[in-house]
């Protein structure tokens, strides 16, 4: 069935040159040299021809509609009629042999329903089978000059008769055979490209459901902030107004991670390009210290920065997403597997042309097989902190999408506790662009 549609269906892609009009063409080259060998025949045994230009003619017209009109609509409605001519012709010239009709309707309504569509190839169905009952019932007073075939030459006739007949199978044959093939082909190529769709909305479904789980991710932590000093609010109003700065400000944390998950979902989509400009690492390093200053003090943390007084440590990123996106997440990854009391480290120096970037845990560490699929945003898995904190799963896919944005590289390097109870925990080093000197930060 679906070789039927695309075979119906000339105007997609290259069907229409094994469809209707190849089908048409190829009736048409047929019908003239069968038409013009019956022609010399029936003109050497004295056997009225007017069937036979009839089939000639008919076979002319249509192909000049077919090269005038570059579709086979119009040129199928004239050789339907043509046929219809034809058949009758044929039967009125050979009026003693009406049984022809039976051999002539069911092929000419299978091909006019095909070539002219459901309602008009009923309707030249209907008009055949009219003119063929007329032609039978009434047909020895239409006809008034009937041609009767002399016996002697009825082996002649037969013979030519049978091997039109054959070439004309057999030609027919190969038009079908390499059709078919053709068909098949075009198939096959349309269920591949059914395939990469299905596959492009497979992905696209699964990039949906990490968006939303980016946000819930990112946002848990501000909110946290939020609900952490509205009740210590209302338990000491001495401090209300430093409470309320503390919400307002995670407030704004939260809308700009909404606003840079959007931009992100554009920027995946190729909708938008992210606009890279110079970043200051150190405003970003002390944001960082405000967002995780109370789950460090929960989990009696240190956060350590090792940083260079001399360097300018400025790259090429995008703030709000470098900042909630990259640091924040690797950040937020390095609490939830240390142990109480231990410590976190971040570093950073600068080459020629880089700035090196490395926040490290002391924590439990990770397995091979987890490290090789940390990044990987169509598999994500998440394991619960030292102390049943709970994640997506997501947040390292997405900081990994957004420094390949930057240029940039991301690795990640672990050693689980039980392996080496001495010297263990996670490292993640991002190799960013250093800004240019006199560009201003974002």
């Amino acid at each position: 069935m679906n070789i039927l549609r695309i075979w119906q269906h000339p105007e997609s892609s290259e069907a229409h040159v094994f469809g209707p009009r190849y089908l048409i063409a190829s009736i048409c080259y047929l019908n003239l040299v069968v038409s013009c060998v019956y022609l010399i025949t029936n003109l050497r045994l004295d056997i009225d021809p007017r069937a036979n230009l009839v089939q000639i003619f008919g076979s002319l017209v249509t192909l000049t509609f077919l090269r005038v009109f570059r579709t086979h609509g119009p040129a199928a409605h004239v050789f339907l009629a043509m046929a219809v001519i034809n058949a009758s012709s044929l039967i009125l010239t050979f009026v003693s042999f009406p049984y022809t009709i039976m051999m002539w309707l069911p092929v000419f309504t299978i091909l006019s329903v095909y070539l002219a569509g459901t309602m008009a190839g009923g309707f030249w169905s209907f008009i055949a089978v009219t003119s063929a009952a007329l032609i039978v019932l009434y047909g020895d007073r239409l006809n008034t000059h009937p041609v009767t075939i002399p016996v002697s030459d009825l082996p002649a006739i037969t013979v030519i008769t049978v091997y039109l007949t054959g070439c004309t199978a057999f030609i027919g044959s190969m038009f079908f055979a390499r059709s078919i093939k053709e068909l098949l082909r075009i198939q096959e190529r349309q269920n591949e490209e059914l395939k990469e769709q299905n596959t492009t909305i497979q992905a696209y479904a699964q990039d949906k459901a990490m968006l939303v789980s980016i946000v819930v991710h990112d946002i848990a932590t501000p909110l946290t902030i939020i609900l952490h000093a509205s009740e210590m609010a209302q338990k000491n109003k001495d401090e209300t107004q430093n409470y309320l700065q503390r919400v307002h400000k995670a407030a704004c944390i939260i809308e700009e991670i909404a606003r840079s998950v959007r931009e992100f979902q554009s920027v995946e989509s190729g909708k938008k390009t992210v606009k890279l400009g110079a970043v200051d690492l150190r405003k970003v390093f002390d944001r960082a210290r405000f967002i995780f200053e109370e789950r460090l003090q929960e989990k009696t943390l240190t956060l350590e920065f090792l940083v260079p007084e001399t360097s300018t440590l400025r790259v090429v990123a995008e703030e709000k997403s470098l900042s909630n996106s990259v640091i924040n997440n690797l950040v937020s990854n390095a609490i939830k597997f240390s142990h109480p009391g231990q410590r976190i480290v971040i570093k950073a120096h600068e080459t020629d042309e880089h700035v090196i970037l490395q926040i490290r845990d002391f924590g439990v560490g990770m397995p091979e097989n987890k490290v090789k699929n940390v990044f990987s945003k169509n598999g994500p898995t998440s394991s619960k902190g030292t102390m049943g904190e709970k994640g997506t799963g997501f947040g390292l896919p997405i900081s990994k999408a957004y420094v390949d944005k930057y240029g940039g590289e991301i690795q990640v390097e672990s050693v689980e506790e039980a392996e080496s109870p001495s010297d263990h925990g996670t490292t993640f080093t991002l190799r960013l662009r250093r800004a240019p000197p006199d560009e201003n930060p974002t």
